[in-house]
């Protein structure tokens, strides 16, 4: 499930590294924002699924923890989309640099835990 994420997650993230570029500024802010939407909306899929699956007991604080955190990424992208609707430079960064330092966490779990697909990706 996870690479199935992660490999989402990269084709998302191509196509906000080319509508980056564009020269227009209003269709760049728009066009990131739908496509930061989306990938929060993708990721959020995988977590529903990914939080329904059957857990050790002796694992189930720690996973449902760190499902907890991917939620909360999702969440600051969902808010990541919206200051880029809004051309908010200072928030964008902002922002990223939460998300990144939460997906950091979050993939270094995953990592930890034996779940190396889990570790990439925005899920």
């Amino acid at each position: 499930m996870c690479r199935q994420a992660a490999l989402a997650d990269g084709a998302i993230a191509a196509r906000i590294g080319i509508a980056q570029r564009g020269n227009d500024p209003a269709a760049v802010y728009s066009d990131v924002a739908a496509l930061v939407r989306r990938r929060a909306a993708t990721a959020q899929r995988y977590l529903n699924r990914l939080d329904t699956l059957t857990v050790p007991d002796d694992d189930r604080d720690r996973l449902k923890s760190w499902l907890a955190d991917r939620r909360r990424q999702q969440d600051l992208t969902l808010q990541l989309a919206a200051a880029f609707v809004a051309q908010s430079d200072t928030r964008i960064s902002t922002l990223s640099q939460e998300i990144d330092a939460l997906a950091s966490q979050n993939a270094a779990f995953a990592t930890r835990y034996g779940l190396p697909e889990c570790a990439k990706g925005a899920t």
